[in-house]
């Protein structure tokens, strides 16, 4: 009895359940706000989207699009500042780059609706291209650049020379792109298109400037000589979308091929030159055949004149003394004749120059493309008639010295419609005739060869 009692005690001790209170949530201390004055402000960083190929040069400007590819902005790239922000659109952008400081780009940025008014300046660094600072736009900004004032030389005893003035701006910018030999004559124009193979250029090379800017296509230049300056030659460029419209005129120095001024557009650019008069195309001489002198013939012979008899004096009459024996007179010697005239020589006909060896060269014009009688043409050996200088025929004056190194001059003369003559011009001297060749239009045979 005693041990069961043991064991329930010991069983109810094994089962005895200890009731414990919840333990209390863990609090965490709530966080400590900031003043407002002592908050970061967030990090911006504003990039140039202009790449270094497309900034204007240094104290010049250029329009920019933001958004716009660079191969569609406009042109020029760069250009002076005077009067740009007149002409900027609404939302584009006037990038100037300062001339004290060429680390660094303004970027005038115009209101998206008002076009020509600046609302706002960025200043990039063209190192890092990030934004250094942000201004108020000012109306002198971007400034222009005056011309550097020169001191007055000092004249010492020996009286030197000035100094030459400091190079313009102009002088950095891209030479004449128009060869020397390509330019119109002077008081007339030409089309030029920039960048394209010169054999593709518009021909003619010179002809009169009246109505060439209402026909002018887009991307195109009009290229002036004026006839009382022969040293400059004037560039009118056309707008890039429209025909027939100027957008300005550059004036560039034919000796150094560098860029003098810039100017604005004139209503009635380029002028009209009076037409000149055209003087008679210039024959060549016909060399008439060489005058044989008739064989000399030589004199009739003459008789020899008739000679007298000679004249017997009487014979003496002896004294009545008896006559010694007649004696016979002496026998007279016969006269002396002169010898016959003797014919002179004859002259044995003057001797024939040997015929002219005969040649294969054959000519490679197409009849369609000879010039009429009395005119010439530009024909150049080796080039496809399609792509052959134009116009087909033209006054043969002045031709000769227009011509290119290598090209043939045709000629046909108005008294020798069966012949065409070709001047061949020196591989490499411009306007040289080194031989003339003529050749038969019906079997295009070499018929002789002479010298220029």
């Amino acid at each position: 009895m005693k041990t069961s009692l043991l064991s329930l005690l010991a069983l109810v001790a094994g089962c005895t359940v200890v009731v414990r209170p919840p333990a209390e949530p863990r609090r965490e201390p709530p966080p400590q706000e900031r003043p407002p004055e002592q908050q970061p402000p967030p990090v911006t960083v504003v990039i140039l989207e202009v790449p270094p190929g497309h900034l204007p040069d240094p104290g010049e400007c250029r329009l920019w699009y933001p958004g716009v590819s660079p191969g569609r902005q406009p042109r020029p790239r760069s250009r002076p500042c005077e009067e740009i922000a007149q002409i900027a659109p609404a939302g584009s952008w006037i990038v100037y780059r300062p001339n004290y400081d060429r680390r660094l780009a303004y970027v005038r940025v115009v209101d998206e609706r008002r076009p020509g008014i600046v609302i706002r300046v960025r200043i990039f660094d063209l190192e890092t291209y990030r934004l250094v600072r942000e201004e108020l736009p000012q109306e002198e900004r971007p400034p222009v650049q005056p011309p550097p004032v020169q001191p007055p030389p000092a004249q010492p005893p020996p009286v030197q020379p000035p100094p030459p003035p400091p190079l313009s701006p102009l002088f950095r910018a891209a030479p004449l792109a128009v060869p020397t030999e390509q330019l119109p004559d002077p008081g007339e124009c030409r089309l030029w298109i920039p960048s394209a193979p010169l054999i593709q250029e518009p021909l003619p090379r010179s002809r009169s400037c009246q109505g060439i800017a209402a026909i002018a296509p887009p991307r195109t230049w009009i290229v002036y000589r004026p006839s009382d300056n022969s040293r400059l030659a004037y560039i009118g460029v056309e707008d890039e979308r429209r025909a027939g419209v100027l957008i300005r005129i550059l004036a560039y120095d034919l000796a150094t091929t560098h860029l003098v001024r810039d100017e604005l557009p004139q209503a009635d650019w380029p002028p009209v030159q009076p037409p000149r008069v055209e003087r008679p195309p210039i024959q060549p001489p016909v060399q008439p055949p060489p005058v044989q002198p008739p064989p000399v013939q030589p004199p009739p012979a003459q008789p020899p004149p008739a000679q007298p008899p000679p004249v017997q004096p009487p014979p003496v009459q002896p004294p009545p003394v008896q006559p010694p024996p007649a004696q016979p007179p002496p026998a007279q010697p016969p006269p002396v004749q002169p010898p016959p005239a003797q014919p002179p020589p004859a002259q044995p006909p003057p001797a024939q120059p040997p015929p002219p060896p005969v040649s294969t060269a054959t000519l490679n014009v197409p009849p369609g493309h000879l010039p009429e009688l009395g005119e010439c043409r530009v024909w150049i050996p080796g080039v496809p008639p399609g792509l052959q200088s134009r116009p087909k025929s033209r006054s043969c004056d002045g031709i000769v010295a227009n011509a290119r190194a290598g090209s043939w001059i045709l000629y046909r003369p108005v008294n020798e419609p069966k012949l065409v003559y070709v001047r061949i011009i020196d591989e490499h001297r411009a306007g040289i005739v080194v031989r003339v060749q003529v050749f038969d239009i019906q079997t295009k045979r070499l018929v002789r060869e002479e010298s220029p």
